[in-house]
């Protein structure tokens, strides 16, 4: 019995998912990272936020049982990530906060450095793409105020045609 479980443990580990191919690929590169950054004697900051990601990806498939995670799920979830920790860093970096606070703020920062490579490798648009879409979006709409922009923008085609999540459309609005 030992044997069997320890034979199913191993096959779950390599088995890939049902959530897509680019998730499955996705999942791949972040193996091999982490393997290239056992081996390479990496920072710890990298080896622990390579197997963070690596949580948070799983948990994002879980949490999408049933439908794939595309190229846009998985660049919402790492902006969401990258968010986070560049909040926290904020916080241990406000003036009332003790000193060792500040090492944490820098750890936080070089996640968020970390986490912000696997964003930019994904095959979606950037915010600069995107913001350059919707000002001609505005132009074109003759349009002057950010609130009548959202009705205008083709929310069903922007993974499609502008290779970009609602999430990153909307973001891109309020930093217009």
């Amino acid at each position: 019995m030992f044997s069997f479980a320890r034979t199913a443990l191993r096959f779950n580990s390599t088995a890939t998912s049902t959530a897509g191919p680019l998730y499955d690929g996705f999942l791949v590169t972040l193996r091999n990272d982490l393997k290239a950054c056992i081996r390479n004697k990496s920072p710890a900051v990298e080896k622990t936020t390579v197997r963070g990601i690596m949580s948070e990806m799983k948990n994002l498939e879980i949490e999408n049982h049933g439908s794939i995670v595309d190229e846009f799920k998985i660049y919402d979830h790492l902006n969401k990530l990258i968010r986070q920790r560049n909040e926290t860093a904020a916080e241990y970096l406000k003036p009332d906060q003790p000193e060792r606070f500040k090492e944490l703020a820098e750890k936080e920062i070089d996640e968020a450095k970390i986490i912000s490579k696997y964003l930019n490798a994904l095959p979606v648009a950037s915010e600069e793409e995107i913001k350059l879409k919707l000002v001609d979006l505005m132009k074109s709409e003759g349009i002057t105020d950010k609130k009548k922009l959202f009705p205008k923008i083709p929310w069903a085609k922007i993974n499609t045609e502008w290779k970009a999540s609602k999430g990153a459309v909307s973001n891109a609005i309020n930093k217009l």
